[in-house]
């Protein structure tokens, strides 16, 4: 009985734009727009860090070609 319940995301987004509605005109505006820079903000770090772990870096010691050679060598 005493445990409060998480609101899910979907849920908590579609909350926020009907908070928006019933704010002035102006400030509904710049409420929508920043959290649209938010999520496009979000988006943009979420694509370049899973880019990131796709490859390989020489960071990591092995480039693309030098782990195909690898692991033809190996096989």
């Amino acid at each position: 009985m005493g445990t409060a319940r998480t609101v899910p995301g979907p849920v908590r987004v579609l909350a926020q734009f009907a908070l928006a509605w019933t704010l002035p005109p102006d400030l509904a505006q710049i409420e929508r727009v920043g959290l649209g820079a938010l999520y496009l903000l979000l988006a943009a770090i979420l694509l370049i860090r899973n880019r990131r772990a796709m490859w390989m870096t020489p960071r990591d010691g092995l480039t693309g070609r030098a782990l195909q050679a690898e692991r033809s060598e190996t096989a």
